[in-house]
């Protein structure tokens, strides 16, 4: 979703660089010498088609109504863009209209097919089906391509008025908070955007968390939408971009992402894993939490090292992904849009997440279902990362919070 999925992907450092130049030279600043690009090491081929013999067994652990209303979500963002707007597909462009018309042609055979069989070879004869690679040598490897992790939508306790124990703001985007898309400059960057703001004549990242939790530098200028009483819900709350509120009142609330602050995100469970406070396999949501819990006084400095800051505002729907439409749990899939095309039909495998006796998550047997790509992240970078949306709730949280298996990925196209 937009939130945690709207912790948007980083720039290219020298397009970055000539930009925030040209706007220094537009604020009367001098521009600083271009660094040099960074060499380039050889790239595996991201995607690569697969034969008939080499498809997945195309099963669905999911309920049918599910995947049409995620179809239609898909359907309807690309019925929005021009038919020849391309996507990216690996190294290779995909027309809008090629996506639209698979979307199409899979909801009839879903209609027509009798049997996973009959659909299996429907798809094998008519659609080119993609995998993603692996990282190592010649895109082969050992494990599954993909990391899946998973997000949700919390429900938490919140207050529209401050009081001694509701004390810990969301705030709604600050006027002063711009931006510039970067797309008009640099076709190639279409969709990624500069985030700063003006001081005294000049061109500033916007404030960090540390500024605007610990110094409160907006304090005082009407932004606060909702108080929650616990910081780390409030956290966790940025980290997955939407969210429930339940009010004194008896209401529920649904926020969605407005903003963030443009800054970088940094994992706070690989912090957490640096400083010897959680062992490599045991990162998870549950295992962040309690670690806080243990620590309390250590909160705020390891949540200040991710200086990424998101903004809220009230939605009557949600959650909304970066698509424009609402997700569909366990259907909409956050993945990389410079790699893999947005709306597109997916098919997915990986382990489910079991909680074991010693408490640790081990693997269960597979998720596997047709999805969509209807979300993206700054977090989910590259063919090999993906961020499956697992509903709302304690229940979608707990899938969410230990869900972090390699598993498998297909996209399929018309031929």
């Amino acid at each position: 979703m937009q939130g945690r999925r709207a912790f948007r992907g980083s720039l290219k450092r020298p397009a970055l660089l000539a930009l925030v130049s040209a706007i220094w030279v537009a604020c009367g600043r001098p521009p600083a010498p271009p660094a040099p690009p960074p060499p380039q090491a050889a790239q595996v081929q991201a995607l690569e088609e697969v034969g008939a013999e080499e498809l997945p067994a195309f099963r669905d652990d999911q309920d049918a109504s599910s995947l049409r209303i995620a179809l239609k979500g898909s359907l309807a963002y690309l019925g929005r863009l021009p038919p020849d707007s391309r996507l990216h597909l690996g190294e290779l462009e995909v027309k809008a209209d090629r996506v639209r018309r698979s979307l199409t042609r899979f909801d009839q055979l879903l209609a027509s097919a009798a049997s996973f069989a009959q659909l299996q070879a429907a798809i094998a004869r008519e659609f080119a089906v993609y995998r993603a690679r692996s990282a190592g040598p010649q895109g082969n490897g050992p494990d599954p391509p993909v990391l899946f992790t998973g997000y949700y939508e919390p429900v938490v306790a919140g207050r529209r008025r401050a009081d001694a124990r509701f004390r810990y703001p969301l705030y709604r985007r600050p006027d002063d908070l711009l931006e510039l898309d970067l797309g008009e400059f640099v076709p190639r960057l279409a969709g990624e955007k500069l985030i700063y703001r003006i001081d005294r004549g000049r061109v500033r990242p916007y404030f960090t968390r540390a500024q605007i939790e610990r110094q409160a530098v907006l304090q005082g200028r009407g932004l606060e939408l909702f108080f929650l009483a616990d910081p780390v819900e409030r956290f966790f709350l940025q980290v997955q971009g939407s969210g429930v509120l339940r009010l004194d009142d008896g209401t529920r609330q649904r926020i969605g992402y407005a903003a963030s602050n443009g800054l970088p995100y940094t994992s706070v469970g690989k912090l957490l894993i640096e400083d010897g406070v959680l062992p490599k396999d045991q990162v998870s949501m549950q295992r962040i939490e309690e670690a806080f819990r243990r620590m309390p006084e250590r909160i705020s400095s390891y949540l200040e090292r991710n200086e990424r800051f998101i903004f809220f505002r009230e939605v009557e729907q949600g959650p909304i992904g970066s698509l424009g439409e609402v997700l569909t749990p366990g259907r909409s899939l956050a993945a990389d849009p410079q790699v893999l095309p947005a709306a597109a039909l997916a098919y997915f495998r990986v382990p489910r997440p079991e909680l074991l006796a010693d408490g640790t998550v081990g693997a269960g047997a597979p998720l596997e279902r047709f999805a969509f790509i209807q979300d993206r992240g700054s977090a989910i970078v590259g063919p090999r990362r993906i961020d499956l949306f697992c509903g709302t709730g304690s229940q979608a949280g707990a899938l969410a919070g230990r869900l972090r298996h390699r598993g498998e990925l297909y996209v399929l196209l018309l031929r």
